[in-house]
């Protein structure tokens, strides 16, 4: 659903940045911006995400298996940060080069990405496959959350 800043009403568009440190091949899968985590984003209104990319920081992100990576989403996860609705997820099961960004694969159901005021846009990642150097590392890196107002 690609956008220009004329299709937007008033021309309005924000943009959230939620940053994340390395991560071993071996480490867990976790969830940022939910909780007490500083880095949370709570929708200040209602909004539709229009997209999210993700920006590797420490370093080139080499990833040369496509059966052991490292799987990024967005999700909503409601007022109490308990929700799971998936907005985007980004399989990087290819090489991303530092300072880059690749954009996540968004819902296609337009109502999906609908947040309301005060509900939390949270990032995460888990492993698919084993645990491999060359697959499941993360190197640290920012994630780009656009929206717009509705």
């Amino acid at each position: 659903m690609p956008v220009a800043i004329g299709d937007i009403p008033e021309g309005t568009l924000r943009a959230e940045v939620i940053t994340h440190a390395a991560l071993a091949s071996n480490g867990g899968s976790a969830a940022y911006g939910i909780g007490t985590d500083a880095q949370r984003f709570r929708m200040p209104q209602a909004g539709i995400i229009l997209g999210c990319d993700w920006e590797p920081t420490g370093g080139n992100q080499a990833n040369s298996k496509t059966a052991s990576y490292r799987q990024l989403k967005l999700y909503n996860g409601s007022t109490n940060g308990a929700g799971t609705v998936v907005l985007g997820s980004l399989n990087m099961s290819a090489t991303l080069a530092s300072n880059n960004t690749r954009a996540m694969t968004m819902q296609t159901n337009t109502a999906s990405l609908t947040a309301a005021a005060g509900e939390l846009i949270a990032v995460s990642h888990i492993s698919v496959g084993g645990n491999d150097t060359m697959g499941t590392v993360l190197v640290a890196g920012v994630f780009h959350i656009k929206w717009r107002p509705i």
